[in-house]
């Protein structure tokens, strides 16, 4: 506007009950002035432009503070910003020091750019919306997450448990049944109700050798109970050219059959679903399925057809009623095979039944499969913790009952705390090798007792969180907390012992970390690590087999987005010998550098922080410009293409 109508000054003024406040500006200094004294008061109570050619002519502004000093107004032309409401919020308004006159082409110029305006800010005020609304979704998808998983967690617990009894061989096959159903409702609450992460396309095939046929009878398994309950005979047919393993996702697989037959049955009140499974062709090394299920319930209309994968839609509104779901089933589906490069199609008629096709292509592997009995042995090899120490922070009775379990049969000294403020007085009682940390609790949840331990006691003793939250925030929030390492509820003994054994084993290495009330001692043993010896693109490869593809992508995608604004902090730091702001940036980064097994970084961090302590000046510089090269190399880490974990 400034250009186009050729004047000094222009502003997006938005008007209240006693200021106007300048939204945007061009050729003026001043941030907002009082209502009683400016020129837009006029302009938001008419629906076109206010133009005054010379302010010292008019009786209304002559004498006003803002023609006889700054900004010295002489022309002004206003046009109001009106909202859909037909309330004036503000105005589009250009000043100049000298006299002047808009033409007809200037005046349509400055009604078109308020127009603008006014769409870009009701635009704002949308997306603000809906933020608010997705921030507000992910909290109950949150909430629902933990409510549901937290009795998970028992369930899958004693099943586990239960399994290392003296079982005859139906009681196995039975637990076998309950393992496998309760770790597919473990990964589609992951999944189905973080919402976000669906609709970002964050969720990633995770392929391996799996038979085909033990996924088949796996579906029919579950579904038996349910047709046997309704009278329903539940059949298959497997093609006998269909190769024994091929390299597949078998959880999203699974998830997709359970939904297709699940509704079958579901709509079926007599006669039969039916799972067909074909190769419509085959190379050496590839092969396109075809996985059908047909039943006879009853059907689809053809005007229904078209939307049944939508999103919280059912083929008629007395569906919900009448046989439940949340018709979210069909649209994961359709996810899912679009995910999988494949076709989905459905044939139905009302009354006779309908027939849903996937197709998919999977490459044909040689290698064995494991099956139920292997997954379930995990723990046979499981690393030794025996006698170490740990505290078990933990509000839920069940969870509680189930991690000491776990613990006992590890051989572990287990403290129980039922929430943060006991776990403190614990801490401050006696030592620990290593915290396992719910994060929902009364009195003192977890964040804040990580905080703590961290700040008030400057200790450093190995901080697992633990919860049955399942958004992928949750992580990093736990490791830029301070804590070393996050466990996601249900889980597995193996799970907790595996990541008991990867931290105590890590600061047996290093540190040896008595934890007391008043000051921290640490006693450093043989290896002291360099930044050189960081490798990134190992570190992140480990990583990856470790955490999985989309954690290492978040990881570099906060590193890319956040170290520029470190680096000028650090460097003006440096420049002013901001020991203290220097100490308090090497804190920051130790945490996360040691979660993430950056060991050289870590040391970086504390040599630091030990110069800080010390006041010694230089060599807290020295190290701090190491720091400043140390993560440019992350940077430069983070933004090469890298293959799979760029």
């Amino acid at each position: 506007a400034s250009d186009m109508l050729d004047v000094p000054i222009c502003l997006i003024s938005l008007v209240d009950k006693d200021r106007q406040w300048f939204k945007s500006k061009v050729g003026l200094d001043a941030d907002q002035t009082p209502r009683n004294i400016s020129f837009c008061q006029y302009t938001i109570m008419g629906s076109s432009i206010m133009e005054i050619e010379n302010a010292a002519k008019d009786s209304r502004f002559k004498d006003s503070p803002l023609v006889k000093g700054a900004p010295n107004i002489v022309f002004y032309a206003g046009f109001p910003l009106i909202d859909d409401d037909g309330h004036a919020i503000g105005t589009l308004c250009v000043i100049d020091n000298k006299p002047k006159k808009l033409n007809e082409q200037q005046r349509g110029i400055l009604t078109t750019l308020s127009s603008t305006i006014m769409s870009i800010i009701k635009l704002r005020r949308q997306k603000q919306e809906a933020e608010r609304l997705a921030r507000v979704r992910d909290e109950f998808l949150s909430n629902m997450s933990h409510e549901i998983r937290t009795p998970l967690n028992a369930i899958i617990g004693f099943n586990d448990l239960l399994f290392k009894t003296k079982l005859d061989e139906e009681q196995q096959e039975y637990l076998g049944i309950v393992y496998k159903a309760s770790q597919n409702l473990k990964l589609l609450i992951n999944d189905v109700l973080d919402v976000s992460k669906l609709e970002s396309g964050k969720i990633q095939l995770e392929t391996r050798p799996t038979c085909l046929v033990e996924v088949t009878d796996h579906i029919l398994k579950l579904q038996s109970n349910s047709a046997i309950t309704k009278g329903i005979q539940l059949s298959k047919h497997i093609d006998s050219n269909i190769p024994t393993y091929v390299n597949a996702d078998s959880t999203r697989l699974t998830q997709i059959l359970i939904n297709l037959t699940n509704n079958a049955v579901k709509f079926t009140d007599y006669g039969t679903v039916h799972l067909d499974i074909e190769v419509l062709k085959r190379t050496e090394t590839h092969v396109l399925m075809q996985f059908s299920v047909r039943d006879t319930g009853v059907g689809i209309d053809q005007e229904n057809l078209k939307k049944i994968f939508e999103r919280f839609t059912q083929a008629e509104k007395c569906t919900t009623r009448i046989y439940g779901g949340s018709g979210l089933g069909l649209n994961i589906v359709k996810m899912l095979v679009d995910l999988h490069g494949g076709d989905i199609e459905v044939e139905s008629e009302p009354g006779k039944g309908s027939t849903f096709r996937v197709k998919i292509e999977y490459e044909i592997t040689p290698v064995e499969c494991p099956d139920t009995q292997a997954e379930l042995k995990l723990n046979e090899n499981l690393p030794n913790i025996e006698g170490t120490r740990v505290l078990l922070v933990e509000d839920n009775q069940h969870n509680q009952l189930l991690a000491m379990k776990y613990l006992d049969k590890a051989k572990v000294i287990t403290e129980l705390a039922g929430d943060g403020r006991i776990a403190l007085e614990k801490l401050k009682k006696s030592t620990c090798d290593v915290v396992v940390m719910d994060l929902q609790m009364p009195n003192m949840d977890g964040y804040e007792c990580t905080q703590y331990i961290r700040e008030k006691l400057g200790s450093q003793i190995p901080i697992i969180g633990c919860s049955a939250h399942s958004l992928a925030d949750e992580r990093k929030r736990c490791l830029e907390m301070g804590m070393n390492d996050y466990i996601t509820k249900p889980y597995a003994q193996h799970e907790l012992v595996r990541v008991i054994h990867k931290h105590i084993h890590a600061i047996s290495d290093t540190d040896s970390i008595p934890v007391e009330m008043g000051e921290l001692t640490v006693r450093k043993e043989n290896e002291i690590f360099s930044p050189k010896d960081d490798d990134f693109k190992k570190l992140f490869l480990t990583m990856q087999e470790e955490e999985g593809e989309e954690f290492v992508g978040e990881i570099k995608s906060i590193y890319r987005e956040t170290i520029p604004d470190h680096l000028m902090e650090l460097s003006r730091m440096v420049r002013e010998c901001d020991l203290t702001g220097l100490g308090q940036k090497a804190h920051f980064f130790k945490g996360s550098f040691g979660a993430l097994g950056f060991h050289g970084g870590k040391q970086l961090c504390i040599d630091i922080e030990t110069s800080v302590k010390e006041a010694n000046a230089p060599k807290a510089i020295s190290h701090a410009a190491d720091l400043i090269h140390y993560l440019e190399d992350i940077f430069d880490a983070t933004s090469q293409n890298s293959g799979s974990f760029s």
